[in-house]
């Protein structure tokens, strides 16, 4: 018995150590990314401590979920709270998807840096803007997705930027770095559209996705 107690703290002991180096991983991606792009001190602090606020509500969710049990809607629905005060605002939909400890960090940050661009420059930066986040999950060349799309209509005419910011380049390398997945922006007149291809055995726990 006080073996297998041994073993269990240990094992424990690492996967904290694991999620934490994870975190650490993120904080410090977005801190060099943001320093490369931001023109001022103040402009580096107050990105930077809204998407430390974004990672820290991440986090307690995860916390009041034992680290085991966060959905995919959840995670979003989350993430927006502190953005669009109208919960008429924003339509979150998708069949239930349970996500690995593992992605909800990094998800949270991508879920996070799409909202800020939107109150920016988006959908959320005007009175009528509206969000559509969807999601599904289908097969592609044989392997198990989930795919996400983000839209947003009703905002301020939008034009591709002329070079990538710190939130579109963070969106991109997430997804493909973190996940092996793909992420399309498409910068339509009205709105933005972002198209994140996940694989699912990366994302969520697999005996759903097979379920599902």
């Amino acid at each position: 018995t006080a073996l297998a107690e041994l073993v269990q703290s240990q094992a424990l002991v690492a996967e904290l150590n694991h999620r934490v180096k994870n975190i650490l991983a993120v904080i410090a991606s977005m801190a060099a990314q943001m320093m490369r792009r931001s023109s001022s001190v103040k402009e580096f602090g107050e990105a930077f401590i809204g998407r430390i606020d974004g990672l820290a509500k991440t986090h307690e969710m995860l916390s009041h979920s034992n680290w085991s049990d966060v959905t995919l809607h959840e995670l979003i629905a989350g993430e927006l709270k502190a953005f669009v005060a109208d919960g008429g605002r924003a339509t979150v939909a998708g069949p239930d998807v349970h996500l690995l400890p593992q992605s909800v960090t990094t998800l949270g940050a991508i879920i996070h840096e799409l909202s800020t661009n939107a109150v920016k420059y988006g959908a959320l930066a005007n009175a009528d803007g509206r969000l559509e986040i969807t999601w599904r999950l289908e097969d592609l060349d044989g392997t198990r997705h989930i795919v996400i799309c983000w839209r947003e209509g009703g905002g301020p005419p939008v034009q591709a930027p002329l070079r990538k910011g710190f939130g579109t380049e963070f969106v991109e390398r997430s997804v493909d770095y973190e996940f092996g997945g793909t992420a399309t922006l498409e910068y339509r007149n009205e709105g933005l559209v972002a198209t994140l291809i996940l694989p699912a055995n990366e994302v969520m726990h697999l005996e759903v996705a097979h379920a599902t």
